[in-house]
């Protein structure tokens, strides 16, 4: 039995040796054949010397392979954050789109397809930029966006995932990677048309930029509750019970800083939850880092290429509802398809959730599904010129 006991002991601790080797060894490893010149510079330095494709590579690696599920999750919550603006939720809740649960769905799977698709690929490719120019298109549509929200929200998304990462991940972000965030968000927010000068030149000006900002108009506002509980309601759409979805709702809740729970007008959750919330975080921590190996196959949200029977782009994940879903006997009879079925949820397939997929230059609200095609790729176009020069606009 002593014999047996250590043979287990010692093949435990090899595997954990293996894990951990592993994991920074990939990592290295995918820096060193970036460029090894990188290891040698000054955060000062990386800032002058980054190329917008090295930081594209970085960004879409801890998206697809170091961090998936907190990275995109980051995603999720800083456009949640964002709700906690007056000006903000109040153009929401006028739309409806996200107000109201007959739109919200498909919304805010129009929002993941949309920066799926343009964080999924260079810059200047042909997707990418049609989903950026999808979305100015649409933003186009509703003069009341303040330029001071958009470039917020810029910072959000530049600087959440990396936060999330530095809080709930197996390891903190290195100093390229920030540059990396810096650099890449700092293009899409010039090719969504806020001039380069408004954005801050560092990550760790970003954060104190967005800081700022929040402490003069992260305030209290009806509207902030009102789209605020539809978010909430979306983030716990595969919790059954009412009783789990209380439950659920403690956990995010303790996901939120005070600032933000006091804009929404949302309570506070109890130590208890809070306690368990930091023990469940610590305990995945040490598990991803001691116990799991290091991903070899992409975390992808859509499809790399178009669908030989429809010609159009599938979403390969979805949060919520199955909105632009292929309707394969895995997503109708697979483990999920089995859930959503014994639980009344609706199937990839369902009449109402385009089971034939998307064209990037359609995609939005049903009744803007048709408009401004010409407009979307003459921007994207223009995008795609912008590859050549850092000042362009």
């Amino acid at each position: 039995m002593s014999t047996y006991l250590a043979y287990a002991a010692a093949a435990a601790a090899v595997y954990i040796a293996t894990c951990q080797t592993l994991r920074f060894r990939n990592r290295d490893s995918f820096y060193h054949k970036l460029n090894p010149a990188y290891a040698r510079l000054s955060q000062a330095e990386l800032y002058e010397q980054l190329t917008l494709s090295d930081a594209e590579k970085i960004n879409r690696t801890l998206a697809r392979y170091e961090f998936p599920k907190v990275y995109n999750t980051a995603l999720q919550f800083a456009l949640f954050r964002t709700y906690a603006i007056p000006s903000i939720s109040s153009v929401l809740k006028k739309t409806k789109q996200l107000a109201e649960k007959e739109f919200a769905g498909r919304r805010y799977s129009d929002t993941v397809v949309l920066i799926a698709e343009f964080t999924a690929w260079p810059l200047d490719s042909e997707r990418s930029s049609l989903a950026i120019a999808r979305m100015n298109y649409l933003h186009s549509l509703y003069p009341s966006i303040l330029p001071r929200d958009t470039l917020y929200t810029l910072l959000l998304f530049a600087t959440q995932p990396l936060v999330f990462i530095a809080r709930l991940e197996w390891r903190t972000p290195t100093p390229l990677e920030k540059v990396a965030a810096a650099k890449y968000w700092t293009e899409v927010g010039v090719r969504m048309g806020i001039p380069r000068e408004d954005i801050p030149k560092t990550f760790e000006e970003m954060v104190v930029a967005y800081e700022e900002f929040e402490k003069e108009y992260m305030v209290p506002a009806e509207s902030n509750n009102y789209v605020g509980k539809r978010t909430m309601e979306l983030l716990l759409y595969w919790v059954p019970t009412e009783g789990a979805k209380w439950f659920g709702k403690q956990v995010v809740l303790a996901l939120l800083d005070e600032r933000l729970r006091t804009a929404m007008m949302f309570g506070d959750t109890t130590e208890l939850i809070k306690g368990f919330v930091k023990t469940g975080i610590e305990l995945r921590r040490f598990i991803l880092r001691w116990l799991c190996l290091p991903r070899y196959v992409p975390y992808l949200i859509v499809n790399e290429k178009r669908n030989n029977r429809t010609g159009r782009y599938y979403v390969r994940n979805s949060d919520n509802e199955p909105w632009y879903q292929e309707p394969t006997l895995w997503n109708r009879w697979g483990p999920w398809g089995i859930i959503a079925r014994i639980g009344g949820w609706p199937l990839p397939g369902d009449q109402g959730f385009k089971e034939t997929g998307y064209e990037l230059h359609e995609v939005g609200p049903a009744t803007l599904e048709k408009s401004g095609h010409e407009k979307v790729k003459k921007e994207a176009e223009r995008i795609r010129g912008m590859g050549g020069c850092p000042f362009a606009v």
